[in-house]
């Protein structure tokens, strides 16, 4: 399969690109100039790198039609970290762009886009998330998150092109956005500092990121999966789980604090694969505990290998 990948060093998109790399695809990454590589550079070398932002595909009409993907895989969003997400200087480049991606698609002989959204496309829900939970975002990012999608599926209806929409729940893994809860908890463990903590009871459902990127490959796979998706576990768990786990695999003797934090209190995530699983026959790997192991090992490995890098300069 030839497959282009926007969004490919991010965290999930780094993910992906190499297991498609790993799993035989020739591999396209869209980036921008001034996008770093780090999470993808064991294997960026083996893709056909792109250079292009959303807001100028224009430019990279040429090398797309060249590259004649069979698949597009969306993961680029600008704006994800914190509070830029809802600034309202990202809508246009990240709504439009996705626009100009699914022409740029079409124009190239693409058969297949999958573009991955969020939960917060669906607004505060209680209980068990499903694709027949309504849409009802109360941030930007959410609506333009909702936007994107379902404008990318009206554009790829009229170009006869099958058209996936993954609404990822939360993922979690090596190379993890910084300002996520596992990120937070790792760097504050290996570092012997406190981090405030709500009470952490609420459920919630974790996805490894590896287990998220075969989700993905597996829906390009199949040629009738269409439409959206609910991408998660199935098996949520509480983020005091999850906390007491990383803290012992990474500081066994720390103490965390739950219940310090004066955070609002969350709902919770609880979400159901079923539809994706039927469709695909996809299932996630690798359980919480695995997840947490092999994570806190990057952490350790990469605190070691900056701690390294720190006394030699």
């Amino acid at each position: 399969m030839r497959a282009l990948v926007t969004g490919a060093t991010g965290f999930l998109g780094s993910h992906l690109t190499r297991h498609l790399v790993e799993s035989g695809d020739q591999v396209a990454v869209l980036m921008r100039r001034e996008s770093d590589p780090w999470r993808i550079a064991d294997v960026v070398g083996t893709t056909q790198v792109i250079v292009a932002p959303l807001t100028e595909l224009a430019g990279a009409r040429d090398e797309v039609s060249a590259f004649h993907p069979d698949a597009v895989y969306h993961l680029a969003w600008s704006g994800v970290a914190g509070g830029a997400r809802n600034h309202a200087e990202h809508l246009r480049p990240n709504v439009v762009g996705s626009l100009d991606l699914a022409d740029l698609a079409a124009g190239a002989g693409c058969r297949t886009f999958i573009g991955v959204g969020s939960q917060a496309e669906l607004g505060p829900v209680t209980g068990v998330i499903d694709e027949a939970t309504p849409a009802k975002p109360n941030t930007l990012y959410g609506a333009a998150k909702l936007a994107a999608g379902l404008l990318t599926s009206q554009l790829c209806q009229l170009h006869g092109i099958r058209h996936a929409w993954l609404r990822l729940l939360s993922a979690y893994g090596p190379a993890d956005i910084p300002g996520t809860f596992i990120d937070s908890l790792a760097k504050s463990l290996l570092e012997g500092q406190e981090l405030a903590l709500s009470h952490g009871t609420q459920p919630w459902d974790f996805l490894y990121v590896k287990d998220a990127a075969r989700a993905l490959r597996a829906v390009a796979s199949q040629p009738d999966a269409s439409g959206t998706y609910v991408l998660c576990s199935g098996a949520p768990t509480t983020i005091r789980t999850a906390g007491e786990l990383l803290r012992e695999c990474l500081a066994p003797t720390a103490t965390l604090r739950w219940g310090c934090s004066e955070a609002a209190p969350n709902l919770g995530l609880s979400g159901s694969p079923a539809r994706l699983t039927q469709d695909t026959g996809w299932t996630p790997e690798t359980d919480l505990a695995q997840g947490i192991d092999a994570t806190a090992s990057w952490y350790r490995a990469h605190d070691i290998a900056a701690a390294a890098t720190a006394r030699i300069r």
